[in-house]
C-alpha cells in the first residue's frame, strides 16, 4: 500500500521543512492530506506510514508482547526482563547531562513534539530532538543526523533506523533511573509489523513498572550502551519548547 492511499483524521504538524510529525488515526483507501519535509525520502515515509496503519488496525496484536508468559489480560506495552535475553542495566551514574539542547539542535535540527496518542514521527537530515514522552504510542523513523529521543513514563516508542554510533536517548526527571536493555526473543516474523519483543529488536524497559519505553527494530542489544543515554532536565526541555513556540509565532 502506497503512502498516497492513506488519509489522516487530524491535521499534520511539523516544525519546519525538515522533519514531520503526523498525529491521529490513519485509515486506508483514501487520499492523503499529510504534509512532509522535502528532505525525507519517499520510501522512509511510506514505511513509517504503513507501520502506523498496522499499529492502529491491529493494536492488540502488534502492541502486545507474545512470549509464553504473557497473559491475555496483560497490557501490550509491558514485559518482564525475564522474557528478554542478554539483559543489562543502564548505569545511571555514568550518564552525563545534556548541557545545551539548543546547541544540540544547531541550525538544521528540529524539535519534534507529537504529544499523546498514536503518532508517526519522521526525522530528517539535521540533529533532531524527538519528545517521545507524552504518553501513547509513537512510530519513529530517525534521520541522518545525531538524533535525541526523549523517553518518558507510559510512552512506548517503536524506532526504525536507530544508529547506535550517533543517536541517543534522553532520560528526564520523571523517568525511573532503573532502566534495563535486552534482546527480544519472540520468533514471530512480520517485517515492519513485527512484535515489539521480536528477536530482531532491542527492547528498553523501565524496570520499576516493566513498561516498554522503546523497541529498536533490527538492532542488536550489544550495540547499545550507557553512552547512548543522556540526562535531560525538565526545565531545559520546557525552555526549548517555549523558544520553539516563540520562533514559530514570530
Amino acid at each position: 500500500m502506497s503512502a498516497s492511499e492513506h488519509s489522516i483524521d487530524r491535521n499534520s504538524h511539523h516544525s519546519n521543512e525538515s522533519g514531520a510529525v503526523i498525529n491521529g488515526t490513519v485509515s486506508s483507501n483514501h487520499t492523503s492530506n499529510r504534509s512532509q519535509g522535502t528532505s525525507i525520502e519517499s520510501d522512509r515515509v511510506e514505511a513509517s506510514l504503513s507501520q502506523a496503519v498496522s499499529t492502529d488496525s491491529n493494536t492488540s496484536r502488534s502492541h502486545r508482547t507474545s512470549s509464553p508468559q504473557t497473559s491475555e489480560s496483560e497490557i501490550f506495552n509491558h514485559i518482564s526482563p525475564d522474557q528478554l535475553k542478554d539483559t543489562k542495566a543502564v548505569n545511571s551514574s555514568r550518564i552525563q547531562t545534556e548541557a545545551n539542547l539548543s546547541d544540540r539542535l544547531g541550525t538544521n535540527g528540529d524539535l519534534l513534539a507529537p504529544g499523546g496518542g498514536t503518532n508517526t514521527i519522521i526525522s530528517s537530515q539535521g540533529n533532531d530532538i524527538i519528545l517521545g514522552n507524552a504518553g501513547g504510542f509513537n512510530t519513529i523513523t530517525t534521520g541522518e543526523g545525531s538524533d535525541l529521543l526523549v523517553l518518558g513514563r507510559e510512552t512506548t516508542n517503536r524506532v526504525f533506523d536507530f544508529n547506535p554510533e550517533q543517536d541517543q536517548f534522553g532520560i528526564n526527571d520523571s523517568l525511573s533511573k532503573d532502566i534495563v536493555i535486552g534482546q527480544g526473543q519472540n520468533p514471530t516474523k512480520g517485517g515492519i509489523d513485527q512484535p515489539l519483543d521480536s528477536e530482531n529488536n532491542t527492547v528498553i524497559i523501565d524496570r520499576s513498572t516493566d513498561h516498554i519505553l522503546a523497541s529498536l527494530t533490527f538492532t542488536n542489544t550489544g550495540d547499545i550502551s550507557d553512552r547512548n543515554f543522556v540526562r535531560v532536565e525538565n526545565r531545559d526541555l520546557q525552555s526549548l519548547q517555549n523558544r520553539s513556540t516563540t520562533s514559530k509565532e514570530a
